[in-house]
């Protein structure tokens, strides 16, 4: 029978790590959702993670597994069975699937689980791991998700095993070297400050279904090499004797600090134009409602484009013209000395954002990289010509003014500079590409300026 389980959440003592934060940040930062299967029960129990993300309804109650299969499709579902068949496929399962949703949506998430018990024939019985969310198909993030631990209590024996996952995670050699029993595991491996804390209430969980038979808990554990990784722990009871006292427990441990470094890289990947180093646009609509803070007021930006990147790439090659971005986008980062953020948000254009920056210090600094740019043509004459147009604005210039306006602002008087401009760097360009070729070029539009 299905039955709910009561969750029951226990603190570390360490303020700056409690629960509670690592909940919020759980949450916040999309970190993967507890999940365990039960082949007796032929269900699976979601945590609330796990249960958002499938969109499935409330977390810490057992789904029948059909109703979870039905978020995936046959083949993905498939990719399970075979795991959860025999051991020939392992007992580590690291997989890229598709959750599908009643909407019709779709959404790439990674699947890691680990085999705690098989019976004679080989089927697994229980299985545990996480889900997460993912904007990466192949991600490495599979691994470090597949490289948490996990963990089966005999309440009987009071004897403990630990898996693979949970061996290497610790850089232990093999089980038996992290701990046998329960009581030795709370000895050597929890952190002194949580001992009395974490391992006592889940002592309490032992000895009592009034405790509920699920739980969570922050704790420290002590790495082979003598430091402490901060870990979120789950475990969930699922045996008790007559008088209550439980006889089984299995769960896992998620090393936090790795998660965290996942998601600093992939945000990093998300944010970062591949090209010019500089951050994109998707941060760049992440960042606005950061921007329009007080915080940030002053605010302004410089909108600029690129001049003659059709041209390059048409007499030069496409090669001429991602390395014609990247000096601009160069340009922008390392000739502002003053705090700013440099975009490349679209083809030829770039946006720079300075907080605390009034417009006539924005005008200034326009004024500073256009002398830097002549400058670089006169030094520099063999090196492709980077001429950009630029037009800056401030927030708070118009009335109930907001990014976007500001935006259009910078935007008109770039084009405005552009279109005076465009003789004169016409000329200019065409002058480079003809001694940088050896002949004469014909440009018959002069919109390929760009």
């Amino acid at each position: 029978m299905v039955k709910s389980m009561r969750p029951v959440s226990t603190d570390s003592s360490c303020d700056a790590f409690s629960l509670h934060a690592v909940q919020e940040s759980i949450e916040s930062r999309n970190l993967p959702g507890f999940w365990l299967y039960s082949a007796e029960q032929n269900a699976f129990l979601l945590d609330a993670a796990c249960a958002s993300i499938l969109e499935i309804g409330p977390g810490g109650i057992w789904y029948p597994t059909e109703e979870v299969f039905r978020h995936y499709s046959a083949e993905d579902n498939d990719i399970f069975q075979r795991f959860a068949a025999d051991t020939s496929s392992g007992d580590v399962l690291s997989e890229e699937l598709n959750v599908r949703y009643a909407d019709g949506r779709t959404r790439p998430v990674l699947i890691s689980g680990s085999v705690l018990k098989r019976d004679a024939d080989g089927r697994a019985q229980l299985v545990t791991g996480y889900l997460s969310r993912t904007t990466f198909h192949g991600s490495q993030f599979a691994y470090e998700v597949g490289s948490d631990g996990a963990w089966d209590w005999d309440g009987t024996s009071d004897r403990v095993r630990f898996s693979a996952s949970y061996v290497s995670m610790l850089g232990y050699a093999s089980s038996a070297d992290i701990a046998s029993t329960f009581e030795e595991w709370a000895d050597r491996i929890v952190h002194p400050e949580d001992r009395a804390t974490t391992a006592s209430q889940q002592r309490q969980i032992l000895s009592c279904p009034d405790y509920g038979d699920y739980f969570e808990c922050c704790v420290r554990l002590k790495h082979a090499g003598g430091h402490y990784l901060w870990t979120l722990g789950r475990g969930l009871v699922t045996d008790r004797n007559r008088e209550g006292k439980a006889i089984r427990i299995i769960g896992t441990n998620t090393n936090l600090s790795v998660i965290e470094d996942s998601f600093i890289h992939v945000r990093s990947r998300l944010f970062t134009d591949s090209l010019t180093g500089l951050l994109n646009r998707d941060c760049l609509l992440d960042r606005i409602p950061d921007y329009e803070k007080p915080e940030y007021q002053p605010l302004s930006i410089i909108y600029a484009d690129v001049a003659g990147l059709k041209i390059i790439n048409d007499f030069l090659g496409h090669s001429a013209g991602d390395q014609l971005l990247i000096d601009a986008g160069s340009v922008l980062k390392h000739s502002i000395h003053k705090e700013h953020e440099s975009y490349h948000i679209a083809g030829d254009e770039f946006l720079v954002v300075l907080p605390h920056c009034s417009l006539l210090q924005c005008q200034m600094i326009i004024s500073s990289v256009s002398v830097i740019l002549r400058e670089r043509m006169k030094n520099y004459p063999d090196k492709l010509p980077v001429m950009i147009d630029m037009g800056g604005a401030t927030l708070g210039e118009a009335e109930r003014d907001n990014f976007k306006k500001m935006l259009d602002r910078a935007d008109l008087r770039m084009q405005e500079l552009k279109t005076s401009h465009r003789s004169q760097s016409l000329a200019l360009l065409k002058e480079w590409i003809e001694n940088a070729r050896g002949e004469k070029i014909v440009i018959r539009d002069e919109r390929k300026l760009g």
